[in-house]
């Protein structure tokens, strides 16, 4: 470890997840020492100690899982955190902030605020580590502690804050990651025209349409083409199968050729292929049905 060319902010990113490591193998010990303190408290001869759960071999077991824990425990906070800490001292202890995990939360400077309580769970922002706090103030906004940081402008406290906690930056960052990946997997399926408008094909012809009431014609619908929008690849390549299937006999009224033409366009943009092809391979889709 070159833990002297380290940023503040490397060095308690790898802290925070060091921290979160050691987190999980104390509740782990927690957890089999629990187990292992039920063995112990049956009572000899009684119907439990006759369970496999609460055999001697059991117990033997646990005991030698709660020496394995230890020893991580104990190796991690000797070669991976105590380093860190140690090369946090040396450089004179650079300005670590900590943001209260709820939604009106505020950013502290350490975690002995008195505005806090001794159950207050807090984020690490390891992202502002070596920060002035007139930089984190200045980041912070709204959110930065008055009693932290007696001295904030009134109008820096004022504006909207840029700060995020780790977790629910994560966690933003992972909706965003999937939303975009929906977003790709529909535009990889989606179609339109190559200028980017949207694929209309003929959908039938409406004669005009009179409502009448108590004898009187109180409303006409005049006659009009109706038209509907291919929104996918497959609805389009759907289409244009259709369209040779269905004027095997001669025109089919519900497909027109300024249509056919619109959509093998569209088609050939998206697949990178010539007009000719697509309407090849749309016949021989046709002729197999």
């Amino acid at each position: 470890m070159y833990l002297t060319t380290q940023s503040p902010v490397e060095i308690d990113t790898a802290l925070a997840d060091l921290y979160g490591k050691l987190a999980d193998i104390n509740t782990a010990r927690f957890r089999v020492h629990r187990l292992w303190k039920q063995i112990e408290e049956t009572e000899p001869g009684s119907y439990e100690s006759h369970l496999p759960e609460r055999s001697p071999e059991r117990k033997r077991a646990l005991y030698r899982e709660l020496l394995d824990l230890a020893a991580k425990a104990d190796t991690l906070q000797a070669k991976e955190i105590n380093p860190r800490e140690e090369e946090w001292i040396r450089r004179g202890r650079w300005n670590r902030y900590y943001l209260v995990d709820n939604t009106n939360g505020h950013v502290h400077k350490d975690t002995s605020c008195t505005t806090c309580f001794f159950d207050t769970k807090y984020a690490w922002l390891v992202e502002q580590s070596g920060l002035s706090a007139e930089e984190l103030v200045e980041l912070a906004g709204e959110m930065a502690c008055t009693v932290c940081f007696p001295w904030a402008p009134v109008d820096t406290l004022k504006r909207k804050s840029k700060l995020e906690a780790p977790e629910r930056k994560k966690a933003r960052l992972e909706r965003e990651a999937k939303k975009a990946e929906r977003e790709a997997k529909k535009a990889a399926k989606a179609i339109a025209n190559p200028d980017g408008t949207p694929l209309k094909v003929f959908k039938g012809h409406y004669p005009e349409r009179q409502v009448v009431r108590n004898g009187k014609v109180v409303k006409v619908h005049p006659a009009h083409d109706a038209y509907k929008t291919l929104e996918t690849l497959h609805a389009a390549r759907g289409w244009l199968t259709d369209f040779y299937y269905w004027n095997k006999g001669g025109a089919h009224p519900s497909f027109r050729k300024e249509s056919l033409d619109d959509v093998a366009k569209a088609v050939a943009h998206k697949e990178g292929k010539d007009v000719e092809t697509v309407l090849a391979e749309a016949k021989k889709r046709a002729a197999r049905r």
